[in-house]
């Protein structure tokens, strides 16, 4: 009977041993899981911020072209005024060549401005 405890106490101690060494090989594997995790989610972070600062720079430079292209339709539109009004032989009311020669170069214009700044913005949102 004796024999039976030892040798009962024995198994328990070799048992608990072997369940304790599972614990432990499943602790450390699921730190690393977590650990390796971890460190995918930082490198999509990061990736992210460089995608975002991407966007901005590129939002930037095409809120700057756009400045550009207004400041060429006013200076466009200026100089053509001006052209209008220093010739005599043509009359200037509304209605006339000159006038819708005018109009027309502006309505082209701004459509090429609007084209453009959707056609950048689709590339910006596809990029």
């Amino acid at each position: 009977m004796l024999a039976a405890v030892i040798r009962d106490r024995l198994f328990l101690q070799v048992h608990g041993n072997r369940v304790h060494e599972l614990l432990s090989d499943r602790r450390r594997e699921r730190d690393k899981e977590n650990h390796r995790q971890r460190e995918v989610l930082r490198q999509m972070e990061d990736a992210l911020k460089a995608r975002e600062k991407i966007y901005k720079e590129r939002i930037r430079g095409l809120e700057e072209q756009v400045e550009v292209l207004k400041d060429q339709l006013s200076k466009e539109m200026r100089r053509r005024q001006v052209y209008i009004a220093g010739t005599e032989y043509i009359p200037r009311r509304e209605g006339t060549i000159a006038c819708t020669c005018v109009n027309a170069s502006y309505v082209l214009l701004r459509k090429y401005i609007i084209f453009y700044v959707r056609r950048c913005v689709r590339y910006h949102v596809r990029g």
